[in-house]
């Protein structure tokens, strides 16, 4: 699922640019911004609404730009970072929402419901777009 929200992110927000493909077929990441996807209004009720209340220590009303943008994450040993810029194939955050590659824990939210394929492609979009605190 995680190629297919990248592609989606490299085709729909990104354009259409074949060069960012490895030769694998699986997108590393994206090599032009879309713009449009806000952090603040698009991306937080989204997040909010998973959980980070119930399951990340009480954050409250919304999840700080700076827990989630260049932060690393505390489950890898690898030092991933939880939101790459431009790159949600290597993003862990996107990774733990689709349930792939994770170090450890269970897909996000855990115990509900797998987020929407639109919901799934905004947060893309925007860590595509360069993961702006907009």
């Amino acid at each position: 699922m995680r190629t297919c929200l990248a592609l989606l992110c490299l085709l729909a927000a990104c354009g259409t640019d074949s060069a960012a493909m490895p030769p694998d077929g699986a997108p590393g990441g994206c090599t032009a911004g879309g713009g449009g996807v806000s952090f603040h209004q698009d991306v937080t009720p989204i997040i909010d609404h998973c959980g980070a209340e119930l399951c990340h220590g009480g954050l409250g009303q919304s999840w700080p730009y700076s827990a989630l943008v260049g932060a690393h994450s505390t489950e890898c040993t690898d030092q991933r970072l939880l939101v790459v810029p431009g790159d949600p194939s290597h993003s862990y955050f996107l990774q733990k929402l689709e349930g792939q590659d994770m170090c450890s824990g269970e897909r996000m939210p855990k115990g509900q419901m797998p987020l929407s394929a639109s919901d799934l492609a905004t947060i893309s979009a925007w860590i595509c777009d360069g993961a702006p605190n907009n």
